[in-house]
């Protein structure tokens, strides 16, 4: 069975700046808390935020990576009837990434729920219930 990537509309908030953009929930990137990697789209329409530091992540257990730590945002899941409560989260970023990454972690704080990753179909609500 060939799974397919589930990918989800946000909205983040960090001082005065709004980003909207596409999401990736990656099942399996887990830092130990609500973590997004976001993309070179939402890191301009934040209006390029200054880093607080240079932080090295392991990334499953193989590879170690140096991630800018740009501080607390807030994010929430845009559908197009309802959108989700608003959630903290901490906000990394390395250039050249197309669309955001969203830790396990986030994904729970969210109340995102992955119902069939695996099934064929445009409709996202087939494969996404947000409570």
């Amino acid at each position: 069975m060939k799974t397919l990537p589930v990918f989800i509309v946000i909205e983040l908030r960090k001082n005065n700046k709004k980003a909207r953009d596409l999401a990736k929930l990656n099942t399996g990137f887990s830092l130990g808390g609500p973590i997004i990697l976001i993309s070179d789209r939402a890191y301009n329409q934040l209006g390029n935020p200054s880093s607080h530091g240079k932080i090295k992540l392991d990334l499953a257990g193989i590879v170690e990576r140096e991630f800018d730590y740009l501080g607390i945002s807030y994010i929430k899941v845009l559908e197009e009837d309802r959108t989700s409560n608003e959630v903290q989260a901490y906000l990394i970023y390395t250039p050249r990434k197309p669309y955001s990454l969203i830790s396990d972690e986030l994904i729970d704080k969210l109340e995102i729920e992955i119902l069939a990753p695996g099934r064929e179909s445009g409709d996202l609500k087939t494969t996404l219930q947000t409570k």
